[in-house]
């Protein structure tokens, strides 16, 4: 680990009282490429839950940034590290089970025979100082959170279960804010997208703002055509991130977008692709 790189990140840790092999070691399962201000996140987020990186129970996901462009890393837990969290404070009361859609048990949920819950709600429960006990609740919406049918398979096996976490995440947020602001549950993620060699690319050419590029790259994408196709870095002579956004680029990745509308439309990709006629 080049620690030079990461001047932030360092300067963070030994603030913190972390020594350099401790570093090294949380960093080191970390096992995604960030900036030097996300890993520094990252390792204050350790400190401040209490969460141990090395059993995983806190971890850094690179996701594509939607509003601003580029990769950005996203610290997770799970469930059972939210509820750590809040046991430590020694003012968390336990919680009830989620009821879900119009205030349905899990087992009545299952004698309705609907294949998932439109929404789950529970309630955590908070020791004040004043020695009241105070209930805060919220409600998950499936809509916001199923992440889709490719990643999706333990929502359609566990749909309730998984709904549930999200409630509970977002309850226990609202009752312990100091404590779990900025750090999110698994669960509740799933619904971003994580960056692939797609992805992170996009994020390069947003920030570039290179549009007829994401233009042609959401296109490639949609059509399941890698980065690296040699049909594609044949007609561009270079990778999409960087052909120049001058009128000889534009033009070169017009010739992209006709091959991949011709290929749309049912001609076959590949080398031949380049002689047919559209």
């Amino acid at each position: 680990m080049n620690f030079a790189k990461l001047p932030l990140t360092l300067a963070t840790a030994k603030k913190l009282g972390i020594d350099e092999k401790t570093l090294m070691l949380w960093l080191s399962v970390c096992d995604v490429d960030l900036p030097d201000k996300d890993y520094a996140i990252f390792i204050y987020q350790c400190v401040r839950t209490g969460l141990d990186p090395v059993v995983r129970q806190i971890y850094m996901v690179r996701r594509v940034d939607q509003r601003r462009g580029g990769v950005r890393g996203t610290v997770q837990t799970s469930i059972d590290g939210y509820r750590l969290i809040a046991d430590r404070t020694g003012k968390y009361a336990g919680s009830d089970d989620p009821v879900f859609d119009e205030g349905l048990t899990q087992f009545e949920f299952l004698k309705t025979g609907r294949e998932h819950p439109s929404t789950a709600s529970i309630s955590v429960y908070k020791l004040l100082d004043n020695g009241h006990i105070a209930r805060f609740s919220a409600t998950a919406a499936w809509e916001a959170y199923y992440p889709g049918d490719e990643k999706g398979k333990m929502w359609k096996k566990m749909p309730m279960l998984m709904l549930g976490k999200c409630a509970e995440a977002l309850a226990l947020r609202k009752a312990f804010p100091s404590q779990l602001s900025g750090l999110y549950i698994t669960e509740e993620m799933m619904q971003a997208p994580e960056v692939d060699e797609t992805n992170e690319i996009l994020g390069n050419l947003l920030n570039m703002r290179n549009e007829k590029a994401v233009e042609v790259l959401n296109k490639m994408a949609k059509l399941g055509i890698k980065p690296d196709d040699p049909v594609v870095l044949q007609v561009l002579g270079t990778s999409i991130e960087n052909v120049e956004d001058t009128e000889e680029g534009t033009e070169k990745l017009r010739k992209l977008w006709t091959l991949l509308r011709q290929h749309e439309k049912g001609a076959l990709w590949g080398p031949e692709i380049l002689t047919a006629k559209a």
